[in-house]
């Protein structure tokens, strides 16, 4: 039996996943959808846009896999966008997150050529 076209299966982003479960306020499977779309290969510019949206937000469990996330972008693609660093800089004195946020500096220090 086959379907109409218009009753096909929507894919779903990685980022979709993200969003969605921010939106419900599950912290836990945002955090983990958003560490999955950060390693899957997924759309690495949209990831990061995602995260520095994600760094500010008032999940600040979130906010510090974000920053975790955007070490393991510049970890696998060698390179960080520069609004991404400024971001990740905004951030390092947060008290909720710094700590992660220095270690994701660490990462872009480690993997790209750019400099906290």
């Amino acid at each position: 039996m086959s379907r109409p076209a218009g009753d096909a299966a929507v894919h779903r982003q990685p980022v979709d996943d993200v969003r969605a479960a921010v939106d419900r306020g599950d912290s836990a499977e945002a955090s983990s959808a958003l560490v999955g779309a950060s390693l899957d290969g997924a759309d690495p510019e949209e990831v990061e846009r995602l995260c520095r949206e994600l760094l500010g937000g008032p999940d600040r469990a979130v906010a510090g896999v974000a920053a975790t996330c955007l070490g393991h972008l510049a970890r696998l693609a060698g390179s960080l966008g520069e609004e991404s660093l400024d971001a990740l800089r905004a951030h390092l004195s947060d008290p909720d997150i710094g700590g992660r946020v220095d270690d994701a500096l660490d990462d872009v220090e480690t993997f790209t050529e750019l400099r906290r």
